[in-house]
């Protein structure tokens, strides 16, 4: 087979293909051998004389599976490439155009050679366009892809169809067809070939650009994923910069450049032998030889200009078609070529660029780094796709991305440079755009104060703002590159790895919110509304996620503190209710108690069993109080006093209660403010809370009561100052479960009989009640820490509390009582008459104003229920209290004054008896309401 010039590739055009692509680790196929299928068809493959296969598609997948470590073996096949792949007689086929047909039977891979289509008429046709040929009849090989453009394109013309392109040829230049169809690379390589029917003809050449293919690796669907590797590993080859030393023998200047080699080789022989004619034109036989050699390098040069001329205008019709502007030069930097590209590019017209020895059109600032580059090619040196900016002749920048080497004539002597250089301007303004933009990004992710990160489709973290480090308290160095299971709990670790598989098999979800608790460099657990969305790159290939988050640790602690405050709230509301409800029932109880103890003499044998009904009612009573002072509805009397007094009046006492075996230690706060509280209810949160501790140490140890002054700074309390009393054991301490339901009512961890459950409880409705805050620290086997904060006062007036008359018979005082509970009416009513007054009963407010209305005595008291159907104790009392003016009232409930009074029923100041009551409190405030 004759040599076969090489072919132009349009490195570019190539390269863009493969750049942006870089693989780090590949699967190797040592176990098997693929048979890739090949046929004639220059420049892809091409058969050398010994019947192996070359060629550029050829020498390229030959490159990328001895990289891959796939075994191939070269089967040739004469037919069609679709039916070696649908046959099973290959594996593989190396490139291939890409059609939806033929990717429903085989697989391609992604396209690494993009063709446009041209038809090659003779230089005498008449037709201009593509379009023109509608009618004509049109030569092409039997190739599948050939006629399917031809059937989509120009499906009326008629096709004279050859088995091999040496017979389209033929045909065309024979005459027995109009025009050769074939892509752009093929006709290159056939204009570049010597044919005997076309050796004396220049043929036209008609771009078809609207007529393109993409080319890929075909490959049966078993052989898919090898196709695909190939396909990869070209774009490896590519971006380490080797892909030019592999396509260099196929380069589309070679040609051209061998002739101008040869062309300069034999000039400059040819000189040397005249100058020898000269200086030896005496020796005949000398001069003669000489003369000779002379004429053989005129014929050499002749030759060779002939050759050149053919060449050139072959080359030029293929240049001419390029986008990428070409140049070459020779040693003494004249321009040897051009393409009209680079008017295009540079906007300077080709005839000017060779009348000047060299056009410096580099921007200045580039040119002290491009112009060592030019200078180092005329001594040998190469450069590829390197970037720089251009002045063009009116004065716009743009970029170019320049490709240039030596010539070198056979000897291997250099005799010039050649380079192409293409247009960038757009990607460069479009890379700064998303750099802009990426920086932006950035500088919002750096800025904003929410936790943001990246990572990749791996889980490996590629960028975390510095909010995110402030707040987990890890360096950069801790996170970059670490698995992002590292940073979170224990239990989330196999679904977050799930996910992740999923991201990467699926792609989906695309985006999902998430509560993460992420583990801080100091071992704390924070807690983060996550919002995370995939990232994907320029091809829609999964490349990452992007999460911003919130750090909700605080706010979650404030709102499970927030939810214990309403369920104690709400069992407050409940034990007030109970209580309220059980005190109407003790009020009959103690009431009919002591009716029936003052009727017996002293020596009955029935007072002593009475006497157990009343004690029980008191001790029933002392019950509904721990319940109010849970829910804070207790009667209380507070006052400015000093806690420092109240520990070291009862430290004697404290210390009995404790007993031998636990040490207690006072520090006590100097200077310590005082604080606004019932003394008694202080002293019992007190001897609860010392009681719990001592029980939590039932082999003894050390128990700590601290008093002090200090500005709390905890969010959840208003500002200011307070007062601390702390209480700590050093005993079995509390779980988290444990802790959260310690101030329930009747919530005890004691065994049955020892503990009611109220004792806690009781502690925190009265430091509620009087204003202030209490926390707990706790840890299993770490002791426990009850801290007390109350507002802290310097100075405040004392509190008044009610004072008892001592009881006392009547004077014959009418009492209207009003209650709406007719067993306590009844007692009430017994309990007055029993104290020999004037008893005028009602079961609600109308009743009693009617009587008010109609008696026609005097009323001198007026005992009503607060809580009453219809209109409540304070309605009646202001309507009978404007017919009758010298009324006095008592008003009494279940519920305490203070709870009364926040409900906005009565004020504070109004005389108040507490359910249940005795016979002698009775009596005690009716005589102070009648004096």
């Amino acid at each position: 087979m004759p040599k076969r010039t090489r072919l132009a590739l349009g490195g570019a055009a190539v390269l863009v293909v493969f750049l942006g692509w870089l693989q780090f680790g590949h699967p190797h196929y040592p176990d098997r051998v693929y048979r890739i299928g090949w046929g004639n068809s220059p420049p892809f493959q091409v058969r050398r004389p010994d019947g192996t296969p070359t060629g550029l598609a050829v020498d390229l997948i030959r490159t990328a599976a001895q990289r891959r470590g796939i075994r191939l073996q070269w089967v040739y096949w004469n037919n069609s490439s679709d039916s070696a792949l649908l046959n099973g007689k290959t594996d593989l086929w190396p490139i291939i155009a890409i059609t939806p047909d033929r990717l429903k039977v085989f697989h391609i891979s992604q396209p690494f050679l993009d063709a446009e289509y041209c038809l090659l008429v003779r230089p005498e046709s008449p037709y201009t366009k593509w379009q023109d040929l509608a009618h004509a009849p049109i030569g092409t090989t039997s190739s599948n892809i050939d006629t399917w453009h031809l059937r989509n394109h120009l499906p009326d013309a008629p096709r004279v169809v050859q088995p091999v392109r040496r017979l389209v040829m033929d045909d065309l230049c024979q005459g027995r067809s109009e025009a050769a169809f074939m892509d752009s690379f093929t006709a290159v390589a056939t204009l570049l070939e010597k044919r005997d029917s076309c050796a004396n003809q220049v043929l036209r050449w008609i771009g078809a650009p609207e007529i393109r293919s993409q080319f890929g690796i075909g490959a049966t669907f078993a052989a898919a994923p090898v196709a695909d590797a190939l396909r990869d590993e070209m774009a490896a080859i590519s971006a380490e910069g080797k892909l030019a030393s592999i396509l260099g023998q196929w380069g589309y200047m070679s040609q051209q450049l061998e002739s101008i080699e040869v062309l300069i080789d034999a000039r400059r022989r040819a000189r040397q032998l005249a100058g020898a004619a000269v200086l030896f034109a005496v020796l005949f036989v000398i001069a003669m030889w000489q003369t000779i050699r002379i004429l053989r390098e005129r014929d050499r040069t002749h030759q060779a200009e002939t050759a050149l001329r053919d060449t050139e205008q072959k080359l030029r019709l293929m240049a001419n078609n390029m986008k990428e502007m070409v140049l070459a030069y020779d040693m003494d930097r004249h321009l040897l070529f051009a393409n009209p590209a680079v008017e295009t590019l540079t906007g300077y017209p080709i005839a000017e660029l060779s009348k000047a020895d060299f056009v410096n059109w580099i921007h200045p600032e580039d040119q002290a780094r491009m112009l060592p580059y030019w200078d180092s090619l005329f001594q040998g040196a190469s450069y590829q796709d390197e970037e720089y900016r251009l002045i063009t002749r009116d004065g716009r920048v743009k970029w170019a991305s320049a490709t240039w080497g030596p010539i070198l004539d056979p000897a291997g002597t250099q005799i010039g440079v050649q380079g192409s250089e293409r247009d960038i301007t757009e990607r460069k303004l479009a890379d700064e755009a998303l750099r802009v933009s990426e920086h932006r990004f950035r500088g919002l992710l750096e800025h904003v104060q929410l936790v943001a990160a990246i990572f990749d489709i791996s889980g490996n973290y590629v960028f975390v703002n510095d909010y995110a480090l402030e707040v987990l308290g890890w360096t950069r160095d801790h996170v970059i590159g670490h698995h992002c299971t590292e940073f979170i709990t224990e239990d989330l670790r196999a679904s977050t790895l799930s996910l992740i598989q999923t991201l990467q098999q699926t792609g989906e979800p695309a985006h999902w919110l998430a509560e993460v608790p992420l583990i801080a460099s100091n071992g704390k657990v924070r807690l983060l509304q996550v919002n995370n969305v995939t990232l994907r790159d320029a091809s829609g290939k999964l490349a990452g996620v992007a999460s911003l988050g919130a750090d909700l640790t605080e706010h979650r602690a404030l709102q499970a503190q927030l939810l214990q405050s309403q369920k104690l709230e709400s069992l407050g509301t409940l034990a007030g209710g109970v209580a309220h409800d059980f005190n109407n029932l003790l009020t009959v109880i103690n009431g009919y108690s002591d009716l029936v103890l003052n009727a017996l003499s002293t020596d009955d044998s029935v007072r002593p069993k009475i006497n157990q009904i009343r004690s029980a009612g008191e001790r029933a009573a002392e019950l509904t109080q721990q319940l109010l002072a849970f829910s804070r509805r207790q009667i209380a009397k507070p006052r400015p006093f000093n806690l420092n007094r109240m520990l070291q009046d009862s430290g004697v006492m404290f210390r009995a209660l404790l007993g031998e075996e636990i040490e207690l230690v006072e520090r006590l706060g100097d200077s310590l403010g005082q604080v606004v509280a019932d003394p008694g209810q202080m002293h019992q949160v007190l001897m609860n809370l010392l009681t719990n501790a001592r029980d939590a140490m039932p082999g003894g140890g050390k128990l700590i009561v601290e008093t002090g002054n200090i500005v709390s700074r905890r969010p959840e309390l208003p500002p200011g100052h307070y007062v601390r009393l702390a209480v700590t054991d050093h005993g079995v301490g509390m779980n988290e479960e444990t802790r959260s339901r310690i101030f329930e009512p009747f919530f005890t961890t004691k065994g049955p009989g020892k503990g009611t459950g109220l004792g806690l409880s009781t502690v925190y409705g009265i430091v509620k009640q009087s204003g202030g805050w209490i926390f707990v620290r706790t840890a299993p086997g770490q002791g426990t820490t009850f801290e007390i904060l109350l507002p802290r006062v310097d100075t405040a007036a004392d509190v008044p509390s009610l004072d008892e008359s001592e009881a006392s018979q009547s004077h014959g005082e009418t009492i209207l009582v009003v209650e709406d509970q007719p067993q306590v009416l009844a007692m009430v009513t017994a309990m007055l008459e029993s104290l020999e007054y004037r008893v005028l009963s009602a079961c609600d407010g109308p009743a009693a104003i009617a009587i008010a209305e109609t008696y026609p005595a005097p009323i001198h008291v007026l005992l009503t229920d607060v809580v009453l159907p219809g209109i409540n104790g304070k309605q009646t009392a202001e309507r009978i209290q404007a017919l009758r003016p010298q009324i006095s009232v008592v008003f009494t409930s279940g519920y305490s004054q203070d709870v009364i009074a926040h409900r906005g029923v009565l004020d504070s100041h109004v005389s108040y008896l507490a359910k249940p009551y005795s016979l002698h409190d009775l009596a005690g405030i009716l005589r102070k309401s009648l004096t």
